[in-house]
């Protein structure tokens, strides 16, 4: 096993394990790794104390740099998505401009989706298997 992932949310517990079986229906992923805002030791701030760990060898990604005054060297800060045009109207980004970005990203998000997938697939959590997606009725295998 190289590394082990987790949900950190500020969100309530019930959100973070619905996103995780959405997230990762089998389990496989994130198992018991889950951490809410029930779990942390700071309102409204993410800390490493509650992952178990060296935090000089852990990778946050996190659309929030906000939450993390410690362990900023750690962060990588991916661009936010907007799903809802309410969203991305409160970061200041245009009604229009929050379509035109998602429907830009379609292309890459397969892509990234796809990467991912393979990346992290496991097969009775020891081995790294093949996943294959359909794509357009083409089959791909990464």
């Amino acid at each position: 096993k190289l590394f082990e992932v987790f949900i950190y949310t500020m969100g309530e517990r019930h959100y973070a394990y619905e996103m995780a079986s959405i997230l990762d229906p089998g389990g496989k992923l994130f198992a018991n790794r889950i951490i809410s805002c029930d779990d942390s030791t700071e309102r409204h701030r993410k800390n490493l104390d509650v992952v178990l760990g060296d935090s000089r060898v852990v990778l946050i990604v996190d659309d929030s740099l906000a939450v993390w005054h410690q362990h900023q060297r750690n962060l990588l800060v991916p661009e936010r998505y907007h799903f809802f045009p309410t969203s991305a109207a409160s970061f200041g980004i245009a009604e229009s401009q929050a379509w035109l970005l998602r429907s830009h990203s379609t292309q890459r998000d397969a892509f990234v989706d796809r990467s991912i997938a393979n990346d992290l697939a496991v097969d009775g959590g020891n081995n790294r298997d093949e996943v294959a997606f359909e794509d357009e009725g083409t089959s791909h295998g990464q």
